[in-house]
């Protein structure tokens, strides 16, 4: 069955100062990296894994991503 987890890539940054977060799918001895449209700062990135303390858009964020790994 394979795992899915969101990452941030920080081997290249934007032109904007953010990361691109990209989706992780591992399986049995393999794994492969999926681009998806969104970024975020470290700072950010953690709140939006943590739940807490989060603005309106990055509320919004946090639900699309949540979608991405059901």
């Amino acid at each position: 069955m394979p795992n899915l987890r969101l990452l941030l890539d920080e081997r290249k940054k934007n032109s904007d100062d953010t990361y691109p977060i990209k989706l992780r799918v591992s399986g049995y001895n393999d794994y492969k990296r999926y681009k998806t449209k969104f970024s975020a700062t470290e700072l950010d990135f953690e709140k939006l894994q943590s739940g807490k303390h989060l603005s309106d858009a990055q509320r919004k964020t946090k639900s699309s991503m949540d979608y991405l790994r059901a």
